[in-house]
């Protein structure tokens, strides 16, 4: 298990409440975390790579590159879980922050540009597993750095027999791209000040 100074992953704190029609309502609180409901992700590191663990998935890139990347996933709990995966935009909060948009929101740059081989998964208790997923840039890509996410949440399960709450958690993993068209390409590893990059998303 990694420190939690090793890696850190946004974590969206989502509660449903379900209702005789089986309609969610959700409310959504962003806080940082390594994990949180037992739920983990993180970039996945080859057994032979020495730490300090990668945080993010951050990349150099050009437009029309193909990036293939793969995280871990992990269930820490007593129980086995239904997992939904996805990719999604983030945003800068009024405040300056970073936040992952929700699920149902358009998708218009990373979120879009990502495709993960298995979106949903059944672990088992006390579990991990590791999943591929692929970057593509569209050749039209504008210069800049674009922000989002790969992100794991339980899959909700509708209630037809009255009401009942239920606390869902979304964990999500960052990802940085910086697009440029004769620049540098590969990974990097310095973390961007949110004062001074623009962000995309």
């Amino acid at each position: 298990m990694r420190k939690l100074s090793a890696f850190f992953s946004i974590v969206l704190f989502l509660s449903f409440i379900g209702l005789h029609d089986g309609f969610l309502a959700q409310k959504a609180l962003a806080v940082l975390g390594l994990q949180a409901g037992g739920l983990s992700i993180a970039p996945h590191e080859d057994p032979a790579t020495p730490p300090p663990y990668r945080s993010w998935f951050m990349y150099n890139v050009r437009p029309g590159d193909v990036i293939s990347e793969k995280m871990d996933v992990t269930n820490l709990n007593d129980r086995e879980i239904e997992l939904v995966l996805d990719g999604v935009d983030a945003t800068m909060t009024d405040e300056g922050g970073f936040a992952l948009q929700n699920y149902d929101q358009v998708k218009k740059f990373v979120g879009k540009w990502i495709s993960i081989e298995k979106t949903e998964i059944t672990l088992p208790a006390k579990s991990d597993t590791v999943i591929d997923f692929t970057m593509t840039i569209p050749s039209e890509a504008e210069e800049g750095e674009y922000w989002g996410g790969v992100t794991v949440i339980e899959k909700p399960q509708s209630n037809t027999q009255g009401l009942e709450f239920k606390q869902y958690y979304r964990v999500g993993a960052r990802i940085v791209l910086r697009v440029s068209k004769q620049g540098q390409k590969g990974m990097f590893t310095e973390y961007p000040n949110f004062d001074t990059k623009i962000v995309k998303g």
